[in-house]
């Protein structure tokens, strides 16, 4: 397993204890933590950040509300 997918399954385990609106930990401490450098935590970062799971708040990150996924349903031209 590489190392960026075992971070990234790591955060989405760490998302998973976490509410709307609660402060996500800093970059310093969760490299610490997983013992990797933080480019590699930041490549995680931004893809949970691209996925909508958590966003930028001022100088701090924090998990957002779930985003709404709709189904695209086009039955005929002029509907």
């Amino acid at each position: 397993m590489s190392k960026p997918y075992a971070i990234r399954t790591a955060l989405d385990e760490l998302l998973d204890g976490l509410a709307e609106g609660d402060p996500f930990p800093p970059e310093r401490e969760l490299a610490l933590r997983f013992g990797v450098a933080r480019e590699t935590l930041r490549q995680a970062l931004h893809e949970l950040l691209v996925e909508g799971r958590i966003e930028r708040r001022g100088r701090g990150t924090v998990v957002s509300k779930p985003k709404l996924v709709q189904p695209l349903s086009l039955k005929s031209y002029t509907e």
